[in-house]
Parts: structure tokens; sequence; C-alpha cells
């Protein structure tokens, strides 16, 4: 299977809304707070995730950090989305690792709240990525995790390792 991330260009907007209202449980008659920045905002970057040319989800990422210093080379997840039919099928991961090479730097994630199917993909995602080369912190009162890593991985002999080669699940 093929996974591509393909930048989301503004007359794709209403496909991403859909998608956004779904994952969400938005009402038809409103919008993701902060759909529009995604092409009017340079700390908004919005791709969709295909799938052997389909679309298979999409993966928001932005420049607000809990953590983190907001600098030109640190990035984080807005939301990552996969079509239920599509899941668990190594499709995430995939795309998490191309959007990792295209946007090296520091990364933080924050994983939706009180999910234990998020906090365990992206565990595993990151695990995979870094080899166990990257941090959990609890955050705020709830003790939400929050993970930062560096993308592509240095190792500490300064030598730069980007991981393409993944496990993919079969179809």
């Amino acid at each position: 299977m093929e996974i591509i991330v393909e930048k989301i260009t503004e007359d794709k907007k209403q496909i991403l809304s859909q998608m956004l209202k779904e994952m969400k449980d938005i009402p038809d008659e409103e919008e993701y707070q902060h759909l529009d920045d995604y092409w009017t905002n340079a700390d908004y970057i919005p791709y969709f995730i295909l799938a052997d040319g389909e679309i298979a989800g999409f993966v928001l990422l932005d420049k607000y950090f809990w953590i983190l210093p907001k600098e030109k080379t640190n990035y984080g997840v807005a939301e990552i989305y996969i079509q239920p039919d599509m899941r668990r099928k190594g499709i995430a991961t995939a795309a998490m690792f191309r959007i990792f090479e295209l946007y090296p730097g520091n990364w933080e994630i924050r994983p939706l709240d009180g999910s234990a199917e998020a906090r365990a993909f992206w565990e595993h995602t990151l695990e995979m990525y870094t080899c166990g080369n990257y941090k959990t912190t609890c955050f705020g009162k709830y003790k939400r995790p929050l993970y930062t890593l560096q993308a592509p991985v240095i190792e500490k002999t300064g030598h730069e390792i980007i991981y393409r080669d993944f496990y993919m699940r079969p179809v």
C-alpha cells in the first residue's frame, strides 16, 4: 500500500470540513474552530493522508505548544484522523513518518484527551520512529500525556537517522 501525504489546497477545504465534522461530531451548521486558519495563517498546515491514491484521512499541523517554545523548527499535531474502515493498517504511522521527514525539528504531540486508543497509537508510532528516543510528560490537572521528540532522530553520536522502513500491517 502506497501512503502519501499531500497538502490540502483551499479548493478541497469542504472535504476536510466534512471529515472534521464526522470526527468531532460537529453539527452541519457549525464549523471546526480553526478551519479557515489552515489557508490564512502560516502557523497551520493541513495534509490529506492518501492510501493508494484515496483519501484515508488527514493530519493537521500547528505551531501552538504547551511545552515547546514557538520557534521556526518546532511543530505540533493538532489533529490526526483515519477513516474507520482504513484503521489498523499502519496508514497513520506511515503518514507521520513522512511528516517527520518533511518537517525536521522539535515536535510536540498532544493526544486526544482521555483516548486510550490515541495514546496507544502515538506511543506505538513514536517508539517505532525513534526507537524509544522520545519524552513523555504528564501535563495539566488531568495528567494528560504530552510527547516531545526530535525529527529526524539524532543519535548520541550526532549521526542523523531517518527511519524510512516501517512495519505495515497486511491489509
